[in-house]
């Protein structure tokens, strides 16, 4: 049969409505943008033989020829773009269907939040936040974020460095007279990880010792007790010690607690309701249950007291909350355009491409320049990832991962860019 212009877009609509999966709606665009036939002369061409969804389509369409006077008539152009912006909204049924075959193949159970340009793609959450009480995953699912914490930590110090009331070029002998050999080491070492400082989550016993709370000078004991690995500013080493002497320095420039503190700078005035510090005692209403995914099936895993992670990671989060983060970053709401230069610089290389900031790592991701972190806490994973160059942005976490976040946000970014 003879399809007109409209007729055809129709068919198509009706058609993908139809598609179950990814690979069919594939097959049908590519059936849709090349129907066989020559647009100058009216005659079918040679093309390869269709098969499944995209056979069906052959032969149930052939397109009317369209005259070349029809093409400079104004009128025609606005349906042109609804077209291609049909196929551009496939983004939002790919992401989707990866993620879902993720959590029903028993790799993954978490919430993810994607957008470009300010359209949402992908809010949703997949899996149980809590097996046993038989509770699935929502948008609104508070779950804890790990290291996303450090990027708060080192926002919350730009800010008292903003407020005057400190300098990241300081030593922190200036701010903690009584903690050993703190004249060697400045609060930019200790945001860069270079300060040497010697990492008190590889103690062997951690997921023991985790489940007592401890006071913040005890946890500072951790590390102040044992020689520097390296002369500060001679290398790069992940050390979540670091941020917990910069959440003492928080709080004794201050005088408030780091939870409080952050409550009062950022939380309260971008609106983060679903965002704190204490996870076990809080009383969140949409709280998750980490879990390790193993081959006898999800155990649960420890209960860690906040106070262990500290500025270093103890925060819970929300996906939306999250992103209202990203903005306010996006719009310097809560800091000013030279401390967020300072977070974003690329002060130390890391290996493997990236480099590290102020709480964040710079670096590529699908092929495009990104500003990461990722996060790992006792059953739960995260990871942030803001491509500034494309408007977008990918946030993942999960209470229960055999992937790590990071390879996963590298494929929702394959399939959003692609």
């Amino acid at each position: 049969m003879i399809l007109n212009s409209k007729t055809f877009r129709i068919v198509i609509l009706l058609f993908l409505s139809a598609c179950s999966s990814s690979s069919e709606r594939e097959a049908f665009f590519a059936t849709a943008s090349n129907p066989g036939m020559n647009s100058a002369s009216g005659t079918a061409v040679e093309t390869e033989t269709p098969t499944g969804l995209a056979a069906t389509i052959s032969s149930v369409m052939t397109v009317e020829p369209v005259d070349s006077a029809i093409l400079e008539t104004p009128s025609v152009l606005p349906d042109l773009a609804q077209d291609s912006a049909a196929a551009e909204d496939l983004r939002p049924l790919q992401l989707q269907d990866y993620l879902a075959q993720l959590a029903e193949s028993g790799q993954f159970m978490g919430v993810v939040f994607i957008a470009q340009n300010g359209q949402i793609l992908i809010d949703d959450g997949f899996g149980m936040a809590d097996i046993e009480d038989g509770r699935p995953n929502t948008a609104q699912t508070q779950l804890r974020i790990g290291s996303l914490t450090k990027q708060f930590t080192a926002a919350a110090i730009l800010r008292l460095q903003e407020l005057g009331r400190l300098n990241v070029n300081d030593t922190i002998n200036v701010y903690l007279p009584n903690y050993p050999g703190g004249e060697q080491i400045t609060i930019h070492q200790l945001l860069t990880h270079t300060a040497g400082v010697p990492n008190y989550t590889t103690r062997s016993d951690l997921a023991t010792v985790v489940q007592t709370p401890i006071s913040l000078q005890d946890l500072l004991s951790q590390s102040s007790n044992q020689p520097l690995e390296f002369t500060p500013g001679q290398q790069f080493a992940y050390s979540d010690s670091g941020y917990v002497i910069l959440t003492a320095i928080i709080e004794a420039v201050s005088g408030m607690s780091y939870a409080d503190f952050l409550q009062e700078q950022f939380f309260n005035k971008l609106g983060m309701v679903n965002t704190g510090y204490d996870y076990l005692n809080d009383n969140l209403a949409e709280s998750a249950t980490g879990y390790n995914l193993t081959p006898g099936g999800p155990q649960r895993a420890v209960d860690t007291e906040s106070s262990w992670a500290s500025g270093a990671g103890a925060l819970y989060s929300t996906v939306g909350d999250l992103y209202l983060w990203d903005q306010a970053l996006n719009d310097n709401q809560i800091l000013n355009a030279d401390s967020l230069k300072s977070m974003f610089t690329t002060w130390v290389g890391m290996g493997q491409g990236y480099s590290y900031g102020y709480g964040w790592e710079i670096g590529h991701l699908a092929g495009r320049p990104v500003q990461t972190h990722a996060g790992n806490i006792f059953g739960f994973g995260s990871f942030m990832a803001r491509f500034p160059e494309d408007d977008a942005t990918i946030i993942i976490l999960g209470n229960g991962l055999q992937l790590s976040p990071r390879m996963i946000a590298e494929e929702l970014a394959n399939i959003l860019f692609s």
